[in-house]
């Protein structure tokens, strides 16, 4: 079951019940400092954009105090005594391999689009995107931008996803060092983030819960770009995520497409995940099963070291002869 969570601000007011929705929840969660890192990701000029990221001992140092550690909890804490649990905890608070691949890729192919991340975790795919869209000078009457993020998990949106929002917000403004450093969280800052915002007409919203039919609905009921784009990264590590993840991306396309909407998603993922059975292999065959097809535009050289980390460009089956009939017409 799939929960929907407003951060609350962006381009437009929202009219829902502000309980467990509402995202001034999350932002009176923030501490008052956090702790960051900096993260270059490259971009098709040939130059770097400097990424601010919470760094790890510090979200746990705030789990700790809220939580107090549990030993007969299944995660005592997330990533301490498991990277991964599969349907308890996913690895949200990790910046894994094929994050910053989707990352590097995304920074040197920028395109106009709504965009939908399923396990967003520290959402540094996202983060790129948003880093370019912070960096355009306001215009009157901006297209509306919709970000989605998708977690299973509500303690990774708010101690990951959202206070990397921010960072990204500081590091594209000037307002940090572009080196490991505290940030204070003032009132000030929230409220600067949230007018650049506003005056670019990005809204910003976040989907707790499992993978499901509902996260397709969800993903697209605000939509007005025309085109989605969905990012995910090591989303299909084992048999049973790939097939979850794929059903998931196959009824968003769907719904997308009955709409009138464009929808493809970039998956970047290892070529096999030893041990557990996932890959991109098995991903492919999932989704040609589901009605989808793939497409490899990205992956590591002969002389990378371990396995092989691939990007996959997904869509249904006949959206690229549609596209292409479309553009000659």
């Amino acid at each position: 079951m799939s929960q929907a969570f407003r951060f609350g601000f962006g381009g437009e007011d929202i009219d829902e019940d502000p309980t467990d929705q509402d995202g001034e929840n999350a932002l009176r969660r923030l501490p008052s400092t956090i702790s960051y890192n900096i993260i270059q990701v490259p971009t098709a000029n040939g130059t770097y954009i400097h990424l601010g990221r919470r760094e790890y001992f510090d979200i746990r140092t705030q789990w700790l105090a809220e939580q107090p550690m549990d030993p007969d909890a299944p995660v005592p804490f997330p990533g301490v005594t498991h990277d991964v649990v599969p349907e308890v905890y996913e690895g949200g608070l990790k910046t894994w391999e094929g994050s910053f691949d989707l990352a590097c890729f995304i920074g040197t192919h920028i395109g106009v689009f709504s965009e939908y991340m399923l396990g967003c975790g520290t959402a540094l795919p996202s983060l790129t995107l948003l880093y370019h869209l912070l960096s355009t000078p306001s215009v009157d009457n901006p297209p509306r931008r919709t970000f989605v993020f998708g977690d299973l998990n509500p303690a990774v949106i708010d101690l990951a996803t959202l206070p990397n929002l921010i960072l990204t917000y500081a590091t594209q403004d000037g307002l940090i060092p572009l080196h490991p450093c505290d940030l204070d969280i003032e009132p000030s800052l929230i409220s600067s983030f949230q007018n650049a915002l506003k005056e670019r007409n990005i809204d910003l919203q976040a989907v707790v819960g499992t993978w499901s039919s509902d996260y397709a609905s969800l993903a697209l009921r605000d939509n007005s770009a025309g085109r989605v784009l969905i990012l995910a990264a090591e989303t299909i590590y084992s048999l049973s995520s790939a097939r979850a993840f794929t059903k998931t991306v196959v009824d968003i396309m769907r719904l997308g497409k009955e709409r009138g909407e464009t929808v493809e998603a970039l998956v970047a993922a290892k070529k096999v995940y030893f041990g557990v059975g996932g890959g991109v292999d098995e991903f492919s065959k999932e989704l040609n099963e589901c009605g989808g097809e793939s497409t490899l535009i990205w992956e590591t050289g002969e002389k990378s070291r371990g396995v092989t980390r691939c990007i996959v460009e997904t869509k249904l089956k006949g959206q690229s002869n549609q596209e292409t009939e479309s553009k000659q017409q």
